[in-house]
């Protein structure tokens, strides 16, 4: 009996496999700045992933996802300087905080819509970077500097970029399934119908507080888990953590992706990190920025719904076109 590749989910479990099959064995080929390049990556698409759960699908406007991420960065970073904490205590701690913050911004932003959502939520993160900066904030922020020298993971004395690299795999990978199943669940319709309209979907029954409340938790706690590995693979944690050019490359990223698409913003961060780092060996700065600018601005144009969906759209067509031809 022949497979049919259309018909059934093998051919996307083959596909699936193969790219879990590559990023395992990719350290054991790569360079060491592929690998830290590949790292990077791993956080940029956790942090895309969470804000697209956000902003794509559940139709949140929220421009302060980087809150998160910087409260799991300082807090980890903190507690593993100051108080010894292990780093494997700290990531935890990190994201649980985040988490805690998640669960305060959503019960301040419930009776807010639109663009008042958008406003608070950049303000609040501007607010934080104000506070961090602040000198009476120098113990525990760094100050402009930041806190430097952070402990790495190490696990039984051993430490190596492929700890890093695994424990980073490990992060998105556990995101994703929780997500997916989350998508793939009556949380996920209820979103969907939130998404459509919040009063439609209020009409249908929808606790959208309570929805929305789940949302930032996930969200939250996965983007502070981020935050927190970064921290301590990195060495250091800074206001950065909170800029607008990263709350920019962000945005970028999922919408190189595809805004409301489910691995979109995997495929951005990776793709954005990797285009960018190659600029950088090729243009100066100014050029660098001008040139990812107009890059962003012809994708956005010519594919609204993200390079993935188009890509996949042009396979379903191909497939269509060499099924025709055949037929004929």
């Amino acid at each position: 009996m022949k497979i049919k590749f259309k018909d059934t989910k093998f051919f996307y479990l083959l596909q699936l496999a193969a790219v879990l099959f590559i990023c395992i064995v990719f350290p054991l080929f790569a360079s060491a700045y592929n690998i830290h390049l590949a790292i990077l990556c791993f956080v940029w698409s956790v942090i895309a992933m969470n804000w697209n759960l956000l902003l794509g699908h559940a139709g949140i406007p929220s421009f302060g996802n980087l809150v998160f991420y910087a409260v799991g960065g300082y807090s980890s970073a903190w507690l593993a300087i100051n108080m010894g904490v292990s780093p494997w205590v700290g990531i935890l701690v990190g994201g649980l905080l985040a988490l805690i913050l998640g669960i305060s911004i959503a019960f301040l932003t419930f009776r807010l819509r639109g663009v008042y959502v958008a406003l608070f939520t950049f303000a609040f993160q501007e607010m934080l970077r104000y506070i961090v900066l602040l000198p009476e904030a120098t113990k525990w922020t760094g100050g402009p500097i930041g806190l430097m020298r952070v402990p790495r993971f190490t696990l039984a004395n051993f430490r190596s970029i492929y700890l890093d690299y695994y424990l980073g795999f490990v992060i998105l990978l556990i995101n994703i399934l929780v997500v997916y199943k989350m998508l793939n669940s009556r949380i996920g319709l209820a979103i969907k119908a939130m998404a459509q309209s919040e009063t439609y979907a209020k009409t249908l029954g929808v606790n959208t507080f309570k929805y929305k409340l789940i949302i930032f938790i996930i969200a939250a706690f996965f983007t502070g888990i981020a935050g927190s590995f970064s921290a301590h693979y990195l060495r250091a944690v800074s206001d950065e953590y909170l800029s607008f050019m990263l709350m920019v490359s962000i945005i970028f990223m999922i919408l190189i992706g595809g805004l409301g698409t489910f691995y979109g913003p995997i495929f951005g961060a990776f793709a954005y990190t990797i285009f960018s780092e190659y600029l950088k060996g090729v243009l100066p700065g100014e050029i660098r920025l001008l040139v990812i600018s107009v890059a962003i601005i012809a994708i956005v144009i010519l594919f609204p719904r993200g390079i993935l969906e188009a890509m996949h759209n042009l396979f379903r067509f191909a497939s269509k076109s060499k099924t025709s031809k055949i037929s004929a």
